[in-house]
């Protein structure tokens, strides 16, 4: 790259090009969700923590993470000039993991995840100022914040300054394991954060599969490539650590697929760049793969931003959850599949029945019979008996479940009357025994 005018222009300007791709990337889809009049946040994970600071006003968030977003860039390129990557190599790292649909996911949810990135790049930040050294020890504060988002995560950080961090290792260490410490035994963390959606290993991963978020399979391939080409290299031990961590991780939860995709892009640009540099005996043919995995990265990252239309909430979300607060009583208990559940305590203001970050296992097998049971006589008294005044039901739920059978059909029953009704999501109201 550096041996083109136009390439000698890109890595001097890069900064720029990154900082403006980042935004118009991110724009996307909150501008669909404003053309659809739709909340301009998407994801469960969003409404979970904004029913926690609800004090925050949804437009500010938005601007928040815009902001954030192109911070994470900034501090991305600060610390891989601290540890000594090529400008060519930051450029295309750095051009991967914007397009990348967990990128994207990640910085246009409200996601813990995201979180835990900011405060650990802020850490690195404030710990290598050379000009500025009364500035390091504030490092401190950053990295022990960032074991408050899970235990896993914690975990991952405390790796990370294992692996980077030559002097001052042992006193950052104790902070961050003091905050991890302080997390399990006054918070009682989750070793994950979430689930938030339902958890499919293989979509989750590979995005062209139409999961929630991942990785295009071109990068996929091209990080296989990458370590292939770095095994048993010392320059890359470093990066071998994670390698296990990350993967056995994914396995569990797939909410780490953020950090996967940030190693999974760290290969790939060794790979992308060893590619284009590598002399091939037919020039034509390397021009062609290069562009060819180009093309396909893009594609992966558009068929993303269009699937993001879809995203919930929905406008009928909002209205149909904005009656039930107004109509019926706070210490309504409304039902509904446990992906609703965090839309359910934000607009609505009411207790859901379930949520999928709670990991209750016997909500999740009531839920399943009550949405499958074809019989009053086994699905009245679980309503009754775990207070249930309300069933919420969306388009998903009536694709999901049979119309002719389950909770569905029993909706016929005098018992159930619907109250409110918008753009197939409805509200039905579970009535008292005569």
């Amino acid at each position: 790259m550096n041996k083109t005018k136009y390439g000698r222009h890109t890595l001097q300007y890069q900064a720029y090009y990154l900082t403006a791709l980042t935004l118009i990337i991110l724009a996307v889809p909150l501008f669909l969700n404003w053309a659809q009049h739709k909340p301009l946040l998407s994801g469960e994970e969003s409404y979970y923590f904004l029913s926690i600071v609800s004090f925050l006003p949804g437009n500010v968030v938005v601007l928040l993470l815009l902001g954030s977003s192109i911070l994470s860039i900034i501090l991305f390129r600060f610390l891989a000039k601290k540890i000594r990557l090529p400008a060519e190599f930051q450029f295309f790292f750095l051009l991967f993991l914007i397009i990348s649909p967990a990128f994207i996911k990640t910085f246009t949810t409200l996601s813990a995840v995201g979180l835990c990135i900011i405060l650990v790049e802020i850490g690195f930040f404030l710990l290598w100022q050379e000009k500025y050294k009364s500035l390091q020890y504030f490092s401190v504060l950053p990295f022990a914040l960032a074991a408050f988002v899970d235990i896993f995560s914690a975990l991952l950080v405390l790796l990370l300054q294992l692996a980077f961090i030559k002097k001052k290792k042992i006193l950052l260490l104790v902070v961050t394991s003091i905050g991890l410490l302080l997390n399990i035994i006054f918070f009682q963390p989750e070793f994950f954060r979430g689930p938030f959606h339902v958890q499919q290993a293989l979509p989750d991963l590979i995005s062209d599969l139409g999961g929630h978020s991942g990785m295009s399979l071109f990068l996929v391939l091209l990080a296989i490539i990458g370590v292939a080409f770095t095994w048993k290299k010392k320059n890359y031990y470093k990066w071998y650590l994670f390698l296990p961590v990350l993967l056995i991780a994914y396995i569990f939860s797939t909410q780490t697929i953020f950090y996967v995709t940030l190693l999974a892009v760290f290969f790939a640009t060794v790979s992308f760049i060893r590619l284009a540099e590598d002399k091939w005996q037919m020039q034509f043919l390397q021009d062609f793969t290069i562009i060819i995995i180009i093309l396909s990265l893009l594609f992966s990252s558009i068929s993303f931003l269009q699937r993001t239309a879809e995203n919930e909430p929905s406008r009928g979300d909002v209205q149909v959850l904005e009656w039930v607060r107004e109509n019926t009583h706070s210490r309504d208990i409304v039902f509904s599949t446990a992906e609703n559940g965090p839309f359910i305590t934000y607009f609505a203001h009411r207790t859901p029945f379930s949520q999928l970050n709670e990991k209750n296992r016997e909500k999740e097998v009531i839920t399943q019979k009550i949405l499958n049971s074809t019989y009053i006589g086994e699905t009245f008294p679980l309503l009754e008996r775990n207070k249930i005044a309300f069933v919420y039901i969306t388009p998903a739920i009536r694709q999901d479940y049979p119309q002719d059978q389950g909770l569905l059909f029993l909706f016929k029953n005098e018992r159930f009357k619907l109250r409110y009704a918008q753009e197939g999501h409805e509200i039905w109201e579970f009535l008292p025994e005569k």
